[in-house]
């Protein structure tokens, strides 16, 4: 950079400032967000935050059993049409 313009902005705009600013922000901006995460695990080891999990868990848990009972009823009762039809087949043919 040309040294009087250089000069110019450090003396008129703070510009030898500036990039100290810009770190500062910069390590602010990353500090913060390892806090963030500290406090993320603060509240993952919380026990409000266990029984939240343990509720969501035997939610998902139920809602799947749900689903494969359903499922085996709805086979159970394609198998027990199925039947039925070939009596039925047989007893025409009778």
């Amino acid at each position: 950079m040309d040294p009087f313009v250089h000069a110019f902005m450090s003396t008129y705009m703070g510009f030898s400032v500036w990039p100290k600013r810009l770190k500062k922000g910069t390590l602010s901006k990353i500090k913060s967000l390892v806090d963030e995460g500290k406090s993320e695990q603060n509240y993952e080891q919380s026990r409000e935050f266990q029984q939240e999990l343990k509720l969501k868990v035997r939610e998902i848990l139920t809602d799947q059993e749900w689903r494969r009972r359903k499922m085996q009823m709805r086979i159970s009762e394609e198998g027990r049409l199925k039947k039925d039809e070939e009596e039925a087949k047989e007893a025409w043919k009778r």
